[in-house]
Parts: C-alpha cells; sequence; structure tokens
C-alpha cells in the first residue's frame, strides 16, 4: 500500500504538471527570432497597414492603431529587446496587441500557433535584472522547442515598463513645450 502522503505529492505534482500543458502560449515570429507570450493575453492579431506613424517618437514607438475608438501604442519588438535595432529589418506585417486596463502592442512579422508548450525551461534570472539589463535577456524569462525552433518566453510585464520608460525619457530629453505651447524638437527622430 503507498503512504498517502505520497499519493498526495504525485497528485500535486500531476496537477501541477497538468496545469503547465494547459496553458496556451500565442508563438510568432518577429524578424528571424521566435517567441511566446500567454494567448489569454491577447486581446487581437491584425494588419500593420492599421498602423499610423507619431511624429517626433522614438524608434520604441512603432505607432498608434486605432481599435474601436480606443488608440493603441503599438512598440517595435526588435527596438525593445536590442537597443541597437537595424533599422533597417524586414517590414513587419503583423500587429499583436495584448489585453488590459491599458491596451498595448508590438509589431511582429508572424502568427504561427497557439499551443502548450512542453518541456519549458524557466531562464535562472527571471527574478533579477542582472543579465544583459541593455539586452533582450532580461525580459525573456524561459524557453522551448517548437517545430525545430528556440522559442523564446516574453515577460509582458517587463517589456511594457520598459517601453512606457523608453518612450517617457525620449519625450522628455527631446522634446520642449514654447511660450506658446507648441511642442518643438530638440534631437533628431530615431
Amino acid at each position: 500500500m503507498i503512504p498517502s502522503s505520497l499519493m498526495l505529492e504525485a497528485e500535486e505534482t500531476l496537477l501541477s504538471e497538468s496545469s503547465r500543458t494547459k496553458t496556451q502560449y500565442c508563438i510568432f515570429r518577429s524578424g528571424e527570432r521566435w517567441y511566446a507570450v500567454p494567448a489569454i493575453e491577447i486581446r487581437e492579431i491584425c494588419t500593420s497597414s492599421r498602423l499610423t506613424s507619431v511624429p517626433f517618437s522614438s524608434g520604441v514607438l512603432a505607432g498608434i492603431c486605432n481599435q474601436l475608438t480606443e488608440f493603441i501604442p503599438i512598440f517595435s519588438l526588435a527596438r525593445l529587446l536590442d537597443s541597437e535595432a537595424n533599422l533597417t529589418q524586414q517590414p513587419q506585417s503583423s500587429l499583436l496587441i495584448f489585453a488590459g486596463k491599458q491596451p498595448w502592442g508590438i509589431e511582429i512579422t508572424e502568427v504561427t500557433s497557439i499551443i502548450a508548450l512542453d518541456g519549458l525551461v524557466p531562464h535562472e534570472n527571471r527574478g533579477t535584472e542582472n543579465r544583459g539589463t541593455q539586452g533582450r535577456h532580461r525580459f525573456l524569462w524561459g524557453t522551448a522547442i517548437y517545430n525545430q525552433n528556440v522559442i523564446n518566453l516574453i515577460s509582458l510585464e517587463r517589456l511594457h515598463s520598459k517601453a512606457g520608460v523608453e518612450l517617457t525619457d525620449w519625450w522628455t530629453d527631446n522634446l520642449s513645450v514654447t511660450p506658446h505651447g507648441e511642442a518643438s524638437q530638440q534631437g533628431t527622430a530615431q
């Protein structure tokens, strides 16, 4: 007979494995790299033709999308993950818009599927900022393999926070208000 404590532990392990495999992730590509976010966080996937650029804005802000009388900021994932991103990269064809109190989105190349990812490997630095504070590692919390591609799982909280900080800093550093209340550009648009 199996002790009840071992049975309970085995059931908890099965339940936690079951809940992990039930989480669905949206797998998408940006440039040549593959990423994933929890599918429950996605509000809409649409074409980038709905995107309007914003004059005098930072390179991290790809533009604004108007959706059902809401103006939603859309950010450049490449610029957020890598501040040295090449501006001449291939054009992004889709937008991934996230739900929440303040909807926002990112430019992407394509969405491939929404699935449960097996074999997730969490990054050890998930709760810290010690790896590559200038690079992509601070926004990634794990990896998985899907269709022979490495899938990087993105922390939406960290990515959104970085987008807000970079945009605010850029506007603070590069724009000023004239005595007549008009904005003037001090630097050059990226």
